[in-house]
């Protein structure tokens, strides 16, 4: 078998997985997509008068489903350790279709809120987990491919469900808003159905001792079954040595997030996760309508026909980050997504300061030529995004950590992703009610920051999940695993470093 490479079959088998399980991804995107389109309905805001030209109602329903998002994320970790990644990505899709059936039934707007809390939780341990997952089951060549897969499906999901409110935005009933649920819920119940089939993550199978399970896991996704292929044997040797190892070391709280290097790597995961919302990429993808005819688009079906074009470019400018990610690496791709996101902000700010003007309490363009411009760099930072930020975003923090506090990890990453989502969805209406370009130039702004500070970051691509503890440099495991290797105790071997440094 060529290193890392999996046969045919195995690749089968392995995208398989990776692409059922990116579904969870589909289904959170088709959230962002639909609501956004939901709220410039008339047939929904006549429904629920507490929407109506509301934008401070507005943005609180809207991040409603994120505030219990956060709250699933954070729980993943324990979830994720416990049940295993497989069940966690279960347990979220029908929590979530759980939450989807309130707002299908939708009596009230109490329901309507009650839907997204609960339909929040399952997302924040779907968001968090199917990373989580993919970064398990994948090869290190194809790491950055296979996690990307969930951004993919969640510019997927993102499409779908704008031109499915386009189609039903002329349905003059509850069935206008209410379809684009039902779609939601039979994603959310076909992806809880399908991961009964799918392997467990053969890293969380050693964890829990059950060897013989994950080298057949292995086996099957890298060598057509042959559990005894020497490279099969060869990486399982590698993750059963590893997590024996963190086994010995005994250090699996929240707190060893904080602790030598993994505190650094908790930083920069952390910091990665929060950027991915300072872009501004949920302000505008949530209230794209609003924005679109802001900038001079009149009509609920022109900026719907307009924000599904931009959920288009999002879904194609992640398509290349899935094929290259892994040849480009994570520190390039995340620096050059965001100065062009910058750029684009700075440019839409610019016009929405210099060529608009209020006209009788509404916003309106002075040209032509200046609603195109806006209309035109919003695609190109949408653009920027998917193939950056919307991509790395996900792949780098679950990637970097070791296997006794991934799952912990993540869900902290994950959970701080979810906390500026909330901040950035529910501002974003008010701010655009309140400055017509304050809000880009602030985007702007954090792009540039973002930029500047991914110069510092380690690069990841192309290493096993194993590699970590070299590429951030000494962990408490380092000096074990090195005085296992010599057939010594730690003592020993930090008296034989000593005495070698001298």
């Amino acid at each position: 078998m060529t290193e890392e490479v999996p046969k045919k079959h195995s690749q089968f088998a392995l995208y398989v997985a990776a692409i059922l399980a990116a579904v969870g991804g589909f289904i959170s995107g088709y959230d962002t997509g639909a609501i956004s389109g939901i709220l410039a309905m008339s047939q929904f805001t006549s429904r629920f008068p507490p929407l109506d030209g509301n934008s401070y109602n507005q943005g609180l329903f809207v991040a409603a489903i994120l505030l219990t998002a956060m709250l699933g994320s954070l729980l993943t970790g324990w979830f994720a350790d416990k049940i295993g990644r497989k069940w966690t990505i279960m347990t979220g899709s029908f929590v979530y279709a759980f939450g989807i059936m309130f707002e299908i039934i939708g009596a009230n707007f109490g329901m309507m809120v009650a839907g997204r809390l609960i339909g929040g939780f399952g997302n924040g341990l779907l968001t968090n987990s199917v990373p989580l997952y993919h970064s398990e089951i994948a090869p290190p060549k194809i790491r950055g491919r296979l996690i990307c897969l969930f951004q993919l499906m969640i510019t997927f999901g993102i499409v779908v469900s704008y031109f499915i409110d386009l189609g039903t935005s002329n349905i003059q009933s509850d069935m206008a808003w209410r379809v684009p649920f039902i779609v939601q819920m039979i994603f959310a119940l076909g992806l809880g159905s399908a991961m009964y089939w799918l392997p467990y993550s053969p890293r969380w199978l050693t964890d829990k001792g059950r060897n013989e399970e994950a080298l057949q896991v292995l086996a099957d996704m890298r060598a057509d079954g042959d559990i005894n292929d020497p490279e099969v044997q060869k990486e399982f040797k590698q993750i059963h040595d590893e997590i024996l190892l963190e086994h010995e070391l005994e250090i699996r709280s929240y707190a060893e997030l904080f602790k030598g290097t993994v505190l650094k790597r908790t930083i920069i995961g952390v910091f990665i996760q929060s950027a991915q919302q300072f872009t501004g990429i949920n302000g505008v993808l949530y209230y794209a309508p609003s924005i679109f005819q802001a900038a001079g688009l009149s009509g609920t079906t022109n900026s719907l026909v307009a924000t599904g074009v931009t959920g288009i470019c999002n879904f194609a400018a992640t398509l290349p980050a899935v094929i290259w990610i892994d040849r480009w690496g994570r520190k390039p791709t995340l620096i050059s997504g965001a100065f062009i996101q910058a750029l684009a902000m700075f440019v839409i700010g610019g016009v929405f300061q210099t060529q608009s003007s209020m006209v009788d309490g509404n916003l309106v363009m002075n040209s032509t030529a200046a609603t195109n411009t806006v209309i035109a760099f919003i695609f190109i930072f949408t653009l920027a995004f998917a193939y950056s930020w919307g991509a790395c975003g996900f792949i780098y923090p679950a990637e970097i950590f070791p296997m006794r506090v991934r799952a912990k990890a993540t869900s902290l990453t994950t959970g701080a992703n979810w906390l500026f989502a909330i901040v950035i969805t529910f501002i974003t209406p008010v701010v655009i009610a309140a400055t017509s370009s304050g809000l880009y130039f602030l985007f702007g702004g954090c792009c540039i920051l973002m930029g500047i500070a991914c110069f510092f970051i380690p690069e990841t691509a192309g290493r096993s999940l194993e590699d970590m503890e070299i590429v951030f440099g000494d962990d408490p495991a380092i000096e074990k695993r090195a005085a296992m290797e010599l057939g010594v105790n730690v003592d020993d071997f930090q008296e034989i470093a000593a005495n070698h440094g001298k």
